[in-house]
C-alpha cells in the first residue's frame, strides 16, 4: 500500500493475514515489515506571535518547529521585518529574528517554513515602540551646575 505525499496520518495500524489455500503445505514462513518512524510531516507553525520591541534596544526572539524531524528553511515571504532586524537560521528547526530596531512602527510580514515534506506560511507582526520618556537617556546635552 502506498500513501501519497501530503497525507497526514496520526495513527496507522496494519494487519496481514496469511492463510494458505487448502492443500498447500508450508514448511517455513518468514515475513518482514519495514517501518519508518521518521516524522515526515511538513512544518507546523504553533499558536504564538512575536513580542514587541523597543527602538534602539537589542531584540532577539527564537523559535523551533518541534513537529518536524527534518531541517526547516525559513524565509520572509512578504512584508518587511522591522528595520534593523534580520531572520537567521540557528540549526535544524531553530531560527530567530534579531538585531536592534531603528524605526518605531508596527511591521506585518509573512514567514515561510519549508522542509522536504511541505511548506507552510504564517502572517506575523512585530510592534517596535518608542523609548518611553525618561527611560534610557539616549544622549543629548547635559549641564552640571555646582
Amino acid at each position: 500500500m502506498a500513501i501519497n505525499a501530503g497525507v497526514n496520518i496520526s495513527k496507522l495500524v496494519g494487519y496481514a493475514v496469511l492463510a494458505p489455500q487448502p492443500g498447500v503445505d508450508i514448511t517455513k514462513l518468514v515475513a518482514y515489515a519495514v517501518l519508518d518512524s521518521t516524522n515526515v510531516a511538513p512544518p507546523l507553525w504553533g499558536d504564538w506571535g512575536f513580542s514587541d520591541g523597543t527602538l534602539g534596544i537589542p531584540y532577539d526572539q527564537e523559535w523551533d518547529m518541534p513537529t518536524s524531524a527534518e531541517t526547516v528553511d525559513y524565509s520572509v515571504l512578504s512584508g518587511d521585518l522591522p528595520d534593523g532586524l534580520a531572520l537567521s537560521a540557528i540549526s535544524g528547526n531553530r531560527a530567530h529574528i534579531h538585531g536592534t530596531p531603528t524605526v518605531a512602527d508596527t511591521f506585518v510580514f509573512t514567514l515561510r517554513a519549508e522542509n522536504g515534506y511541505g511548506t507552510v506560511d504564517k502572517e506575523f507582526s512585530i510592534t517596535i515602540n518608542e523609548v518611553p520618556p525618561g527611560v534610557g537617556g539616549g544622549g543629548g546635552a547635559y549641564a552640571f551646575m555646582a
